[in-house]
């Protein structure tokens, strides 16, 4: 897989990076209102791709149903007020179905699902980010797990190759990846609870594992949208990466997870 992808391929993978990484880190690290201004930003982009991939391969107007309740919900987060994100993002499903319907849009059932599938982990990295105890490193490090797996699956798979994890759905994905993207996000836990003194370094190490297999499920989820709407890439926005919702596809599940396990400990992961 890593000798198809070509040097010049590569290269604008790693020019792509160089440019977007520091804008995610420098918007986790300042927090409020920048992590709200660049999540938007990008669910924003992922509902163009959303619909286009849903909607025949064009953007109608039901897309803009979609961008105007993640713009609302945005806005609501960065005012801590989750409940209307949570009203924003229903209506604007409801929105969608019917102007996709109105307009006699194929699939109106899917295209509906976007404000949830988009806007549901953006808000939740948000409250992450915005957690009054350890949010910045809570956020860093969930994003961190998702980039380390996803640069492990893609190196370790394409070195050693074997077995398909799912050829039907993504055919390049192979287990070894996995294996080593639970391996390589296992050591990142255990490297981060190092760097921040966790009290408990081995739940770090267990979380980070597990945010390897649950953030491939979130890939595997997209290429299996994309392949039933006959789509290789969400979109060509990120040269070499292809769409914004490829990159982070990893996170839709995954945010939403660690939010889950924050309510229900009622503490932060740090604190445990």
């Amino acid at each position: 897989m890593l000798a198809s992808l070509g040097h010049a391929e590569l290269g604008k993978r790693t020019l792509s990076a160089l440019v977007l990484a520091p804008v995610a880190l420098l918007a986790l690290y300042f927090g409020s209102p920048f992590i709200e201004i660049v999540l938007t930003v990008a669910a924003v982009a992922m509902a163009w791709e959303w619909d286009r991939i849903c909607g025949d391969h064009r953007f109608g107007f039901s897309g803009w149903a979609v961008i105007l309740s993640l713009a609302v919900a945005g806005v609501a987060a960065w005012s801590r007020r989750f409940d209307i994100v949570s009203a924003a993002l229903v209506l604007g499903s409801l929105a969608a179905y019917y102007a996709a319907a109105a307009s006699r849009r194929s699939h109106p059932a899917w295209i509906s699902a976007g404000p949830i599938v988009i806007g549901v982990p953006c808000a939740a990295l948000m409250w992450l980010r915005g957690l009054p105890t350890d949010g910045f490193e809570t956020a860093l490090w969930l994003i961190g797990a998702i980039w380390m797996t996803d640069i492990a699956a893609f190196s370790i798979g394409g070195l050693v190759g074997g077995a398909r994890l799912a050829p039907r759905i993504s055919p390049h994905k192979t287990w070894s990846g996995l294996l080593g993207a639970v391996a390589v996000t296992a050591v990142w836990g255990l490297a981060f609870a190092e760097w921040t003194g966790a009290r408990t370094p081995w739940l770090l190490c267990l979380l980070g594992a597990s945010v390897a297999i649950v953030a491939q499920v979130g890939d595997l989820a997209i290429s299996c949208v994309k392949r039933r709407f006959g789509v290789k890439d969400a979109s060509n926005l990120i040269p070499g990466h292809g769409g914004v919702l490829d990159r982070l596809d990893g996170m839709l599940i995954t945010a939403p997870a660690l939010v889950a396990l924050v309510l229900a400990s009622n503490t932060g992961i740090f604190a445990w």
